[in-house]
């Protein structure tokens, strides 16, 4: 008795489900020996969960705000009352200051959260809430399974900078360890 020529087999979806209105031919050759199952070739990337609802999305970006709150408290050892993030209601700036941290931190972020930024509309935003309340504009930025970066204007960067290095100078032995 001869082998079939060509023999059916299930087609398997995305999600590893066999989609049973489907059935496709394929080659007996291209099986390898007809005794061993066919087994689905599985996906290298899981497909990406998108926030896809208005309240989904807002808790995406919400965790964000709470991280970047959470990192400045940690960094000035802050009370939750000194930095905190906006409630998602208030237009303005992302991570509200107190006066006491604006003294000694004077940036005003903007927390994007998304998987398509859209980065010059971003900036805008981001420059006109820190103008007005009179405070450097900080982009900040992610999106799902990424670290957070963020973005400033570069003449901000150069004083940064600037001051670190007059801080090092100050402490001649930066460089050695304990």
């Amino acid at each position: 008795m001869l082998a079939p020529q060509h023999s059916t087999v299930n087609v398997i979806d995305c999600a590893g489900e066999i989609d049973k209105k489907k059935k496709k031919q394929i080659p007996v050759a291209n099986l390898g020996l007809l005794d061993e199952p066919v087994t689905p070739v599985e996906r290298s990337k899981p497909k990406r969960q998108v926030a896809n609802t208005p309240s989904s999305r807002k808790a995406k970006s919400r965790r964000a705000q709470d991280t970047v709150a959470e990192n400045l408290q940690q960094l000035f050892n802050a009370d939750k009352n000194d930095i905190k993030p906006t409630p998602m209601d208030i237009a303005g700036i992302d991570i509200q200051l107190s006066n006491t941290i604006r003294a000694i931190y004077p940036w005003g972020h903007e927390v994007k959260n998304q998987e398509k930024l859209s980065i010059w509309t971003a900036l805008q935003q981001c420059e006109s809430n820190a103008n007005k309340e009179q405070l450097k504009p900080c982009l900040v930025f992610k999106r799902n399974r990424t670290p957070l970066y963020a973005v400033v204007l570069w003449s901000d960067w150069l004083v940064v900078q600037q001051e670190l290095l007059m801080l090092r100078n100050l402490v001649p032995d930066y460089r050695s360890p304990p």
